[in-house]
């Protein structure tokens, strides 16, 4: 509709999101993975090997999240990546986009993915727990994120890990901050 066209003619964009949030005070049941994971934070070569399997994904962006303050984690089977997610422990980020600062004992778990291969076989599970079980001991209290309201998948997937979401729609307007439609981080 011309009503919906209108705004995105002048680089307003809306964001139907879930922010999700995970406590990490309680202890989670292990997880078995169907391939045997090895769990680290990434190195030039898996990212590189990331913008070479992923489209849409390339070293500038890798840039961008590091010059935010994030980390890689990956898992590996045999040598080869099987999935990858990337936390921040300062802020939240979208498409780039530095959000709000993260109350202390607080971070943020964005850009995750499981290539096809692996899929359905405990990759995201073991990974986000295996990371999750990291940042407890750091002394972290929760983890959060953002997720589109129409990626089932994944919302399915934090969902079985503990995830409780609420609404948390984002408008971009051009020029200034994303404007978040939620109450509160903590």
């Amino acid at each position: 509709t011309m009503a919906g066209r209108l705004p995105r003619m002048f680089g307003a964009r809306y964001y139907d999101l879930f922010y999700g949030k995970k406590s990490l005070l309680s202890l989670t049941a292990p997880v078995h993975a169907g391939l045997a994971l090895e769990i680290r934070m990434a190195e030039p070569g898996d990212l590189e090997e990331i913008t070479r399997r992923q489209e849409g994904y390339s070293s500038a962006l890798f840039d961008q999240y590091t010059t935010l303050g994030s980390d890689c984690y990956v898992a590996h089977h045999g040598g080869k990546l099987q999935g990858f997610l990337w936390i921040n422990r300062q802020s939240m980020q979208f498409l780039g986009m530095k959000l709000p600062q993260l109350p202390l004992g607080h971070c943020f778990v964005h850009s995750v993915f499981v290539f096809p291969a692996a899929r359905r076989k405990g990759v995201f599970q073991f990974l986000f727990r295996t990371v999750c079980d990291e940042l407890s001991k750091d002394g972290y209290q929760s983890i959060c994120c953002l997720i589109d309201r129409m990626n089932f998948a994944s919302i399915q997937a934090f969902g079985n890990e503990g995830t409780r979401f609420r609404l948390a729609p984002i408008l971009k307007l051009p020029g200034i901050r994303p404007i978040l439609f939620y109450w509160t981080l903590s």
